[in-house]
């Protein structure tokens, strides 16, 4: 609940690869609900310079502090002491990202962080869950959302289980048509080269989803200009993409009154959007107001009135499920460790500091864990922290993505130490989680040693410095007893409790 009497207000600034924005917004004191005060937009495309050189030239600088000390000086009139400023694509790929971040700091005074893919798809879903009308119907009846941003495209795919597909592409409308400059102007065939280009990067897959939407600031600015609406039939769709897909872009900008950034995305976008409907069975196309900056300020104000949507993490779990069974050889193995595991974990957590988020990053690395066998059985630790490193799950910050490797890479047996340089990068409070975790995951798999489901209602007692897990087992359990000793001595060191593996029926000792 919020404890001021004042409605809190609240910004986020958005850097992205085709324009910089700024919301500000209020959250009610009853009800929760959010009003949007100001939304205020800038084109300065980032992405030319980084998709086209690697790096983010001086002139480009200037314009975004320029635009960074006006959001300020309005931030300053609303009297806003909450904000988030974000950067995206552009910022991540640029090679001096770390100088430009420190001007920022320096001439704006503002901090910025630069989210990674998945935090970027995080913020677009909660955004989409919230402002698509009639989601939770669309998303039963299968639902593709198509988040088309200036330097990345993302795939959503809901079916009724929630999120079953996810995917990101190096696709953006401005990196497109910034990569492919060179052909532009010398061919009148440019459309057909950007088709083929996006073909060849998306392959051939046929998408069984009968509900299609679009998203993002892209979407937004062609809807400004009429090019698209929120809701969006075929035959007008294709009427449109015929009269404008051979444009060029000084017409598209006096004809339409077009501002020269929005008209070089016109063409990509549309043959995206053409692209991807041609192989669904979608009758009608939606363009709903959803948007990264959406998405961050619902997270805001979830945290300042402590209401947070539990099921979107289940989502998230239901993706990497999605994704690590492609690979996983024995799952009752996983459900199993993964029971185990949380048990650990829930009678840890109040004394040792454990939070819900911990709670995830060990729910994950229990589904990845043993994915390296897919690929070889010896040294599987190291191709399953391979798999996890690049599945891209939705919703972790960069250091979470780091976390998650390291858990699935020690598993085993290793421990994390000073001798792996992902581990020390870490700050010492995350070191410490993935310290505590990794113990808990060890001792969780050794209890399936066998991977035969051998020790059954496992009840756990912390008495002074012991951790006593007692079990019914279904026969004789020797290579769990044998794999759950060697971890002993680690789990102690971390939590300062002897793990000790009992039947029910023994008595204390």
């Amino acid at each position: 609940m919020i404890k001021s009497d004042k409605a809190p207000l609240f910004a986020v600034i958005d850097i992205g690869s085709g324009q910089v924005g700024l919301k500000i917004a209020q959250l009610s004191l009853q009800g929760g609900n959010l009003t949007l005060l100001e939304n205020v937009t800038k084109t300065i495309p980032l992405g030319r310079d980084t998709f086209s050189t690697g790096r983010i030239s001086p002139n480009m600088l200037d314009q975004l502090c320029q635009a960074l000390i006006g959001f300020r000086q309005l931030m300053r009139e609303y009297k806003v002491r909450r904000y988030r400023a974000v950067a995206t694509s552009a910022f991540r790929e640029a090679r001096n990202r770390e100088y430009i971040l420190e001007q920022i700091k320096v001439r704006t005074h503002l901090n910025v962080d630069i989210l990674t893919r998945s935090q970027e798809r995080y913020y677009m879903q909660l955004s989409v869950r919230r402002n698509i009308e009639g989601f939770d119907k669309l998303r039963k009846e299968g639902l593709l959302v198509l988040n088309v941003g200036a330097g990345t495209l993302q795939l959503s795919g809901y079916g009724k289980s929630g999120l079953v597909y996810n995917q990101s592409f190096k696709l953006g409308s401005l990196r497109v048509r910034q990569l492919l400059s060179s052909i532009e102007d010398n061919s009148l065939q440019f459309p057909k080269v950007l088709e083929e280009y996006v073909l060849t990067h998306i392959g051939s897959q046929e998408y069984p989803f009968t509900n299609f939407a679009a998203t993002g600031s892209v979407i937004e600015a062609l809807k400004s200009y009429g090019i698209l609406k929120d809701n969006n039939k075929k035959e007008d769709f294709d009427k449109n993409y015929d009269r404008l897909i051979y444009m060029p872009t000084q017409a598209m900008t006096s004809r339409l009154r077009m501002d020269h950034e929005h008209a070089r995305t016109v063409v990509p976008t549309l043959i995206l959007l053409h692209t991807f409907w041609s192989r669904l069975k979608a009758k009608t196309l939606l363009c709903p107001q959803c948007s990264m900056t959406g998405g961050l300020l619902l997270e805001i104000a979830g945290n300042l009135s402590g209401e947070t949507d539990a099921s979107f993490e289940e989502e998230i779990l239901s993706g990497a499920r999605l994704m690590a069974g492609a690979y996983t050889k024995d799952e009752k193995h996983v459900e199993d460790v993964l029971d185990k595991a949380l048990l650990l974990f829930d009678k840890l957590s109040k004394s040792h500091g454990l939070t819900s988020r911990g709670r995830l990053l060990l729910q994950l690395a229990v589904l990845f864990h043993e994915t390296g066998k897919a690929i070889s059985m010896s040294e599987y630790e190291e191709y399953s922290a391979m798999l996890t490193a690049s599945s891209d799950i939705v919703g972790l910050t960069a250091d979470e993505e780091k976390m998650l490797e390291l858990l699935v890479r020690y598993h085993e047996g290793a421990e994390p130490g000073d001798n792996d340089d992902v581990y020390m990068s870490l700050s010492h409070k995350n070191r410490m989680l993935v310290s505590k975790l990794t113990a808990i995951l060890q001792l969780a798999c050794a209890m399936d040693a066998s991977h035969r489901q051998k020790l059954m209602d496992p009840q756990i007692k912390i008495s002074e410095d012991k951790i006593r897990i007692r079990v019914v087992p279904k026969e004789s359990f020797l290579l769990e007893r044998w794999a759950f000793e060697r971890h002993t001595a680690f789990f102690n060191d971390v939590f300062g409790l002897e793990p000790q593996l009992r039947l029910q029926k023994e008595g204390s000792k």
